[in-house]
This record gives structure tokens, sequence and C-alpha cells, in this order.
């Protein structure tokens, strides 16, 4: 009798030390925020290349085609508005990484096989919105805070800039840019392979589980509806801007002061609310917005106007995201599409009206809106 309860008692205690890890199977390593934040890094370094990539080739090998306001549609339509479907589908694997190899597989293919207009924009623009979503995902299953996923979404306005001084200022060939461009995305696979944190797992890296918050269920859905709301402001209003003073500026110039002001404001935006919170934050930066915009026919006035009309992209990522944890690809992709309703009006030559002031109302519209979204989620999510 003492036998078998002395064995019952090791098989119990065994049992506890193998749940604990400490002798059977090892415990699996989680990731150190150096892993995180390197392949933070890579993911937003490879944002820069992604878009500036796409940017050129679609201006290379469309802009003279005949096509290119519909073929510009089309990538734009598959850039955005796909990120949510493909977003969905992304939620379902614990790494990510393979997603934005896949959609840097479909770049380097437009590039090798450079087909009809149609077609490269539509291999283009899902390129794009597969590395997006991967990344994106990434950063904001990462941590709760809104720094790393401004840092990764801030790069992008850059990298359109670049690429479209490549296609147009430099004057580079097709080829050259066929052969850059392949080169960059395969670069860009191997780095994201190689770096993507072999300890990854899902509890790790997302912590939250799967679905929406259902003990504020109509509270949730309003404040995603002010969040889309505010993310297709921007998109229209950023789309918008037509500031008399860059016609008597360099263009070269000009340009590459408002897509460094885009940037800046986007990674400056996350920076911020994590420390101010985000209620503060978002209505600080969106009234002084308002106020620049005003003052825009200046270009300093303008240029730090459009950077704080940007600080609230990681904001309102952040915050659908953490409505819908545990669907943080789908969440990204949400907003995207708002991005591309945003730019509809803009294809269709529709700007904002009364100039200058149609801009600052844009900026007070988003904070009112901003604000409205955030007092839904304030029983759950920290705004102050």
């Amino acid at each position: 009798m003492t036998t078998q309860t002395t064995q019952t008692t090791q098989t119990t205690q065994t049992a506890k030390n193998a749940q604990k890890g400490k002798i059977g199977k090892a415990k699996k390593p989680r990731n150190t925020r150096a892993d995180i934040n390197v392949m933070l890094a890579v993911y937003s370094l490879g944002h820069f290349f992604v878009d500036m990539c796409c940017c050129a080739a679609m201006l290379t090998f469309t802009r003279d085609s005949g096509y290119f306001a519909i073929s510009l549609l089309i990538y734009n339509f598959c850039a955005f508005a796909l990120q949510m479907p493909i977003g969905a589908v992304a939620d379902h694997f614990v790494r990510t990484g393979g997603v934005s190899v896949f959609g840097c597989t479909l770049i380097a293919i437009s590039m090798v096989a450079t087909p009809a207009p149609f077609v490269l924009a539509a291999l283009l623009g899902t390129g794009n919105a597969c590395y997006h979503v991967g990344g994106g995902t990434f950063a904001l299953r990462a941590d709760r805070d809104c720094t790393r996923v401004g840092i990764f979404v801030a790069p992008g306005a850059l990298g359109l800039f670049v690429g479209k001084y490549a296609a147009e200022a430099l004057g580079m060939s097709g080829i050259s840019i066929m052969i850059a461009a392949a080169l960059t995305m395969v670069l860009l696979s191997l780095m994201i392979l190689l770096t993507e944190p072999i300890s990854e797992t899902y509890e790790s890296v997302a912590p939250f589980p799967h679905g929406l918050n259902v003990s504020y269920p109509m509270r949730d859905f309003m404040a995603c509806v002010c969040f889309f709301a505010v993310v297709c402001l921007r998109s229209f209003g950023g789309l918008s801007f037509n500031f008399s003073w860059r016609s008597r500026t360099d263009a070269l110039f000009s340009g590459a002061l408002i897509a460094a002001a885009g940037t800046v404001g986007k990674a400056a935006g996350g920076i911020i609310s994590d420390r101010l919170g985000m209620r503060a934050s978002s209505s600080v930066t969106l009234i002084a917005a308002s106020v620049l915009m005003i003052f825009s026919d200046s270009m300093i006035p303008a240029v730090l106007g459009v950077a704080a009309f940007n600080m609230t992209m990681p904001m309102t990522l952040r915050s659908t995201a953490d409505i819908c944890r545990g669907r943080e690809g789908f969440s990204f992709g949400l907003l995207t599409f708002a991005m591309f309703l945003g730019y509809l009006p803009s294809f269709f030559g529709v700007g904002l009206p009364f100039g200058i002031y149609g801009n600052a109302v844009a900026a007070l519209l988003s904070m009112a809106v901003m604000a409205a979204g955030l007092e839904f989620t304030s029983k759950r999510i920290k705004t102050v």
C-alpha cells in the first residue's frame, strides 16, 4: 500500500514538473524584445522598398500605356481594399512572415513577366497588400502600444516619393527598374525569412483571445465606425491638399518635404500617443493641424500641418486592433479599405472645398469623430 502511494505521488509530481517545463518537453522560449525590434526594423525597411518598387514600376510601365488612370485604380483597389480579406486569412497563421514573402514574390514576378498594364497593376497591388498585412499584423501583435505600428507604417510615404523620383527625375529605364525591383524583393524575402524569430509563438506575440469583446458589442461597433471614418477623412484630405507655395518651389524639394512630413508624423504620432494617451494626443495633434492648415499658404505651417494631420494613423490602427483582439490582420485591412474609399473622390476629380479652410475643417472633423470613437471604447481601452 505504501509503495503504491509513493508511486502515485511520484507520478503526480512528474506530471506537475512536465507542465512546468522542468522535465519532458522543453518549455518554448518566448520572443525577446530584441527579436521583435529587429523584425520590426526589417518590416519597416521593407515597407519603404516595397512602396518604392511598386510606385516606380507603375509609373514606368503603365503611365504611357494609355490606360494609366484605370491601371492606377486597379492597383489601389488591390493594394488597399484587398488587405481586409487577406488580413482575415493571415489571422489564422502564427507567423505572418510568409504572407509578406508571398507579396514580395508577386512583385518580383510582375517585374519579370512585365504583362499587360491591368495585370501588372493587379499583381503589384496584391503583392503590396500581402506585404503590408504581414508586417502590419506583426506590429499590432508585438505589443499593445502605438509606437511599433507607427514605426511600421511611417516609411511608406517616403518610399512612394523615392519611387516616383526614380521613375521620373532619374529617368531610369524599364529594364533598370525591373532588375532593381526584382533583386530588392528577393533580398527582402531572405531578410524576413532569416530574421523572423524562431521562438515566435502565438501566445508570446498575440496574447489576446480571438474575437470581439462581447461585453459592449454596440459600443465596439460604433467605435470601429468612427475610426473607419477618421481614416476615410485622412485619406481624402491628404490627397486633396493643394498648397499654393508648391508652384513657387522646386518640385523635388517640395515633394520631399511633404513625404518626410507624413513619415515623421506617423512615427511621432505613435510615440506621443504612448506618452500622453490617445485622447489627449489625437485632440492636440488634430487641433494643431487645423490651425496650421489655415496658414498653409506658407511652407513651414503646411509641412507641420501635414505631419500633425498624419499623427492619428497609429492611434486608429491600435484602437481598432484592441477591439478586434486576435483579428489584427483583419483590423489592419479594415482601415486600409477605408483609405481606398477616401481615395475614390480624388480619382473622380473631387477635392476638399474652400481651399486651405477646407483642410482645417477636415482636421477638426477628424478630431471630433476620433474623440467619439475613443469615448465608445473608454470602458475598456486606456485613452487618457
